[in-house]
């Protein structure tokens, strides 16, 4: 589940009346079913819109090469919008002024990277690498870091990467 910007809603992934993300007051009442797919949902920096990833993560470390596609939803219309289609695209994260959208993949070598791009669709850019498992990206509320979770030091654990949100270029390396 994510709240909204403004605390007011509660989106949320179930399996209710055969699965999709749903949205509802934070402080209960009804429910209001916004697709009838998606998984890890996230909320526009505006409240206006959802993203979200046409496959779920139970295991980071066995994920296979599932190809999976993120999704802007307009909570106005409800119309779907691909932002990522090609390759494996999972566990999206808008930045923080809308700039740019942070998610990881499983290549076709098994590596788990993570990248971003830009929110209206284009060009992705790499900002991990290595033979490490990356995962979970989320964007500080500055936009100034990527924090992920990694085993690149051996065990699991929270690191960040300094990040221009516009451009969605790492300005360093990774750092526990």
């Amino acid at each position: 589940p994510s709240f909204s910007p403004d605390g007011t809603k509660i989106v949320f992934r179930s399996e209710r009346d055969g699965g999709g993300i749903f949205v509802m007051e934070s402080m209960g009442g009804s429910v209001r079913r916004i697709t009838n797919f998606g998984f890890n949902p996230a909320w526009s920096p505006d409240g206006r819109e959802i993203l979200c990833a046409t496959a779920g993560i139970e295991d980071p470390q066995y994920r296979q090469v599932h190809p999976s596609q993120i999704y802007r939803i307009d909570l106005a219309t409800l119309q779907p919008r691909p932002v990522r289609t090609e390759g494996d695209a999972v566990q999206p994260s808008w930045s923080p002024h809308g700039f740019r959208i942070a998610y990881w993949e499983t290549s076709l070598s098994g590596q788990r990277v993570i990248w971003t791009i830009p929110a209206g669709g284009g060009e992705a850019v790499q900002v991990t690498a290595g033979t490490c498992v990356d995962w979970n990206p989320v964007w500080s509320p500055d936009g100034r870091h990527l924090y992920f979770a990694s085993d690149r030091n051996g065990i699991t654990n929270l690191w960040r990467v300094p990040i221009d949100e516009r451009s969605g270029s790492p300005l360093g390396e990774p750092e526990p």
